[in-house]
């Protein structure tokens, strides 16, 4: 039995999939196994993989489309102790794997280890940034928090116990024609089990890829799919009985608040009135729970009204030019 399962989903990536299991085939460590599941591609990439030649690399034929059911058909094959998720156009370190289960060995008690990962464009490879998962390893609910409404990581800067992937935390399929699916899939996980940071930077995240999922430039479907992403969030939370705590209402806010000037910048009215309800809702539940203590920014907030900080935000900017808006 492997000790990693790999679970790659392949989707018309025909002009990456070579390199991506390259990355994998050529790892310092050898114990692992690949399940790359074919979902409906038109282009050439599954006779591509069953090219390899390796025992360890199989491919795996779904019968339903879209990047969580694959991966859900991936777990379900899977035999190792620890999953990898990798999508078929990223790339691993040669020596990610042996680094991710050093640190799983050094924070036994963990069922997430997760480390840095590095985005490079797929157009010039020189353009690196290395990021960071927010509050990975520290004290208190910073990432519980966060993760109501962002994806913490990369998705395969991360390696889960595959112990702790029941069908209550598998990847939402409901939300598979949808951006921002990994939202629901992490927020899940890390409000049940325990994640330790491993220090690595060994996952290599491409983008500007050919056929890319990950749009948020086109708000309408990225609003669509973040929000249906943050509702499934909200039942989940509903089912256990609890409600969004404060640091929850915060970022909900923040990121309505985000989405908004997104959609008011591409002049999109619809999602920039929709994302500012839901700002101003979530500013009143964060108000109502009545926090202890609060940074100047949200005061403000409460003092104009958040329709009138977002709308002197949206109108400094557009004299700055475009920005990301301060988490401040």
């Amino acid at each position: 039995m492997a000790t990693v399962s790999i679970v790659i989903p392949l989707h018309n990536k025909a002009s990456y999939v070579a390199e991506t299991i390259a990355s994998v085939t050529s790892q310092s460590f050898h114990d692992w196994e690949m399940i790359v599941v074919e979902n409906g591609s038109t282009d050439g990439g599954p006779a591509i993989v069953e090219a390899i030649e390796d025992d360890r690399v199989r491919l795996v034929r779904s019968t339903r489309t879209g990047p969580g059911t694959a991966r859900n058909v991936g777990i379900r094959q899977a035999k190792g102790k620890w999953i990898q998720f990798l999508d078929a156009d990223d790339l691993l370190d040669h020596d990610h794997l042996d680094k991710m289960l050093a640190a799983a060995e050094q924070h036994r008690a963990a069922d997430i280890i997760v480390g840095d990962w590095v985005e490079f464009d797929a157009h010039d490879a020189t353009i690196r940034e290395r990021k960071s998962p927010p509050f990975c390893g520290e004290a208190g609910d910073g990432l519980i928090n966060s993760s109501i409404a962002f994806a913490p990581w990369a998705i395969h800067a991360a390696i889960i116990k595959r112990a702790a992937l029941t069908d209550e935390f598998h990847w939402p399929e409901e939300l598979d024609q949808l951006l921002g699916e990994d939202i629901t899939f992490w927020f899940r996980l890390c409000t049940e089990y325990k994640c330790a940071y491993g220090k690595t930077a060994s996952a290599l995240y491409r983008y500007h890829t050919e056929d890319c999922r990950t749009r948020n430039d086109e708000i309408r479907h990225w609003y669509r799919g973040v929000d249906a992403a943050i509702q499934t969030n909200l039942e989940f939370l509903h089912a256990r009985g609890t409600q969004p705590s404060v640091g929850q209402c915060e970022t909900l806010m923040r990121n309505y608040s985000e989405l908004h000037l997104q959609a008011r910048r591409q002049s999109v009215a619809q999602v920039a009135d929709a994302s500012l309800d839901q700002a101003m809702y979530w500013m009143s539940r964060f108000w109502m729970n009545r926090p202890q203590s609060t940074t100047w920014p949200l005061q403000l907030r409460r003092v104009l009204g958040l329709r009138l900080f977002l709308g002197l935000h949206h109108m400094l900017s557009s004299f700055r030019g475009p920005g990301t808006f301060s988490s401040a």
